[in-house]
């Protein structure tokens, strides 16, 4: 599942009607330098570099380079980090932390994919316990060996109850398919053969395989999910938006099939659909940055000027990684009501979080156009 990701941008663009025009080029973001991993000490004596005793004569002996890689070194190097991933698939991004004798270590965020990876810890040699954020108030928790990258397989028994699951505020939604977590066995099978076959762009296979495994399991709401992505990457959104609105009804407090339904309405500019959408999504998580994104969006597009602002600052107060183009709506915003230095100021922030898009030769001329007045005061 992939609600959130790189087909985000391209949707939300298209979507958001914020700028009319694309510039002809792309440019191309600075190409960062790639470091270059450090070679292992060779085996021999001392376990360095320095070569065994000579049999023969030999010319006159350099000056030793100084070796480049220390036990130390080698730990930062290649051991630092532990891995993992979270089953079943998350679609967004969860937060992850982990404790070592009830201390907490460090804490991350998982990729779209469940992927993660502990920056802070040094070896994986030792039982660790992680808590994972489902939803408001609710967070998995399992002691997980990372001797080897972990799979985390999330079980309905291991959820439990915050200390804040009660806080006001907090909605009732997950971030992961309890329905789905009920699967059988057969079901499960369809739907991993059916992501075999769409990763190898078999997609008549993939769309087979799901309906079968929903047939099997009428409550799978991860199989729905996945069929509207499906037809969401065939290009037919009408198709993928009834796949969606399956998977929600499937599993009602679900988050990720709201979201995945939010970008075919704003790809499509049902703007009406698309509040109805975001209201949702942010009554069952009111933490999540797309929810009011998307709620931005909407306002804007029916002249709701502050309430698209209040929805956006929100929105850039949660994570938003995702989602940088709520810093467009918000320099539209104030484009609007003639607040130039807001404007700039969310332009420039957009660029700083997405330097890649295709937008940014026509916002960069757009900031130098907006500046020059201000100059040719002073």
């Amino acid at each position: 599942m992939r609600p959130l990701g790189n087909s985000i941008c391209a949707t939300l663009l298209l979507g958001l009607a914020l700028l009319a025009q694309q510039p002809p080029g792309q440019q191309q973001p600075p190409t960062q330098p790639t470091p270059t991993p450090t070679p292992a000490p060779a085996p021999g004596a001392g376990g360095g570099n320095v070569p065994a005793r000579p049999t023969q004569p030999t010319q006159p002996t350099q000056p030793r380079q100084p070796q480049q890689t220390t036990p130390e070194e080698d730990i930062f190097s290649q051991k630092r980090g532990i891995t993992g991933r979270i089953v079943p698939n998350p679609g967004t991004r969860l937060r992850i932390e982990l404790y070592l004798d009830g201390m907490r270590l460090d804490d991350t965020f998982t990729d779209l994919d469940g992927k993660f990876k502990f920056e802070r810890v040094t070896t994986g040699s030792r039982r660790y316990e992680v808590h994972i954020e489902v939803g408001p108030g609710k967070e998995y928790v399992e002691e997980v060996d990372f001797s080897f990258e972990a799979t985390i397989y999330i079980r309905e028994q291991g959820i439990r109850d915050t200390a804040f699951s009660n806080s006001p505020g907090k909605g009732r939604g997950t971030m992961i398919s309890l329905a789905s977590l009920q699967v059988p066995k057969d079901a499960a099978r369809e739907f991993q053969r059916a992501h075999q076959a769409r990763d190898k762009k078999k997609f008549d296979e993939a769309l087979t395989r799901l309906q079968k495994a929903t047939e099997i399991y009428p409550k799978y709401a991860e199989a729905f999910n996945e069929m509207g992505l499906v037809y969401r990457n065939q290009n037919q959104p009408a198709e993928a938006q009834k796949a969606f609105e399956k998977a929600i009804a499937a599993d009602p407090a679900w988050v990720a099939s709201y979201l995945n339904l939010a970008q075919i309405q704003l790809a499509n500019n049902q703007t009406a659909q698309l509040l109805e959408t975001s209201n949702k999504i942010l009554q069952l998580d009111p933490t999540i940055g797309a929810g009011h994104f998307f709620h931005a969006v909407a306002d804007f597009s029916l002249g709701n000027l502050e309430e698209a602002e209040k929805s956006a600052l929100e929105a850039d107060r949660h994570d938003h990684k995702t989602v940088p183009q709520v810093h467009l709506v918000l320099a539209r915003i104030y484009q609007r009501q003639n607040r130039i230095p807001e404007y700039l100021k969310h332009l420039r922030a957009y660029l700083k979080e997405a330097p890649d898009t295709p937008l940014a030769a026509k916002l960069r001329a757009e900031i130098e156009q907006a500046e020059k007045p201000v100059t040719s005061d002073k």
